[in-house]
């Protein structure tokens, strides 16, 4: 038989893709044994009370629970963001519910790579402190694979990012457009002013003025993405550079830049801090029904 592909349709007919049916059913996951050391109590979904006992009734499931606590660093700004827009959600809602979850998500995988980076660039500057550096009559490049690695990373988790968005937004005002946030929102901005309902068209007016002054940005930041990571196969970026040694007792070094000339470190922090203030700027605006 041909070997199926994730995009292909189903076998079965059902005229979903086949990652969308029949690919997880397949798949036999491969497992590994823990040693339990602690259970929880049996926990009873539905049932009713005989007698002073809780009896399960036929919907009712009971099983043995295993729990794990994780503790993680929350950031207070991004919580900030992200849990009153969560509040903002009706129940009846919960599609849109899940995915500000994957928002959140996004935003502090932009932040885990670029935290990253700064701690990988940091202890490589104390590592120059702390070593003979020998001057050279030639601009010399000291190369770090994870700072590239983590600059891809953090832009395409950026644009990922902007493309959760888009879906949240056009599912607050039921809006039908493409999943991803095209030509700097101008797709997203063309439906909230055209396609709104009435009752909706005043907020939306709002939401796409705030899309429209965000929209530069936004199409620097992809054409950023495009040229470090799908163009020029990460040639653009500039790690630590010794400039040429004129005989003095000290010798310079450049930071790792982007292909502008930007120090990267300035410019993830300046579009992170700018993606914030676009979503700050949403939630305070938008008025979920």
């Amino acid at each position: 038989m041909d070997r199926i592909g994730r995009n292909d349709q189903c076998p079965c007919n059902s005229g979903k893709k086949y990652k969308n049916c029949h690919l997880v059913k397949n798949v036999s996951r491969e497992k590994f044994t823990v040693k339990i050391t602690e259970s929880y109590p049996l926990i009873v979904k539905t049932g009713k009370r005989v007698n002073g006992k809780i009896i399960p009734s036929d919907e009712g499931v009971s099983g043995l629970q295993l729990g794990f606590s994780r503790s993680e660093d929350k950031d207070s700004t991004i919580e900030g963001i992200i849990n009153p827009l969560k509040k903002q959600i009706p129940e009846n809602r919960k599609i849109l519910g899940q995915r500000v979850e994957r928002l959140r998500h996004k935003i502090y995988g932009i932040k885990f790579h670029k935290d990253n980076f700064g701690k990988n660039e940091q202890a490589t500057i104390n590592w120059f402190h702390n070593v003979k550096c020998q001057g050279s009559a030639f601009k010399r490049t000291h190369y770090l694979p994870e700072l590239a690695y983590e600059c891809e990373s953090f832009l395409f988790q950026v644009k990922s990012c902007l493309d959760v968005l888009h879906q949240v937004i056009s599912m607050i005002f039921r809006v039908n457009v493409s999943l991803t946030y095209e030509k700097g929102g101008q797709t997203l901005i063309n439906a909230l002013t055209q396609n709104t309902s009435k009752e909706l068209k005043e907020n939306a007016t709002e939401v796409s003025q705030i899309l429209v002054k965000n929209k530069q940005w936004i199409l620097d930041v992809v054409e950023m993405r495009d040229e470090v990571t799908h163009w020029s196969d990460l040639e653009g970026l500039s790690c630590f550079i010794h400039l040429p040694w004129n005989g003095e007792k000290t010798g310079e070094i450049e930071y790792p830049s982007m292909p502008d000339g930007k120090r990267v470190k300035t410019y993830m922090d300046e579009i992170f801090s700018s993606l914030l203030q676009l979503i700050k700027n949403l939630d305070e605006t938008v008025k979920i029904t």
